[in-house]
C-alpha cells in the first residue's frame, strides 16, 4: 500500500471510531452523497399544524381519516404524527 492510501484509510478509521457508523466519508469510499428529507410534523400533542399539512399536500379531512384508519383514535389522542417524503403518515398515540 502506498503512503497516501494508508493515510486515507487511517483517517477513515479514526473518523468512524469517533462518530459511529453514520459517518459520511465520501473521499475514501468514493460514495456520492444522496439527498434526504426530514418528515413533516402534522400533529403535535393533539393539535394539527395546518401550515405543515398543506405544505405536504394534504388537508385536515384526509388527516382525520388516516388517523382513524391507522390508530382508531381522534387527533386529540395523538402525541405526534408525521408525513414522510413518500407521503406515508406515521402516527404515535399518547
Amino acid at each position: 500500500m502506498d503512503a497516501s492510501r494508508n493515510r486515507r484509510l487511517f483517517l477513515f478509521i479514526i473518523c468512524c471510531e469517533n462518530y459511529g457508523t453514520e459517518v459520511y466519508c465520501p473521499t475514501p469510499l468514493k460514495v456520492a452523497p444522496t439527498a434526504f428529507s426530514l418528515p413533516v410534523i402534522v400533529i403535535r400533542e393533539g393539535k394539527v399544524d395546518l401550515h405543515e399539512l398543506k405544505k405536504a399536500g394534504q388537508n385536515e379531512d384526509w388527516l382525520r381519516l388516516k388517523v382513524r384508519e391507522l390508530q382508531q383514535k381522534e387527533i386529540k389522542e395523538i402525541l405526534l404524527a408525521t408525513i414522510t417524503r413518500e407521503g406515508d403518515l406515521i402516527v404515535y398515540p399518547y
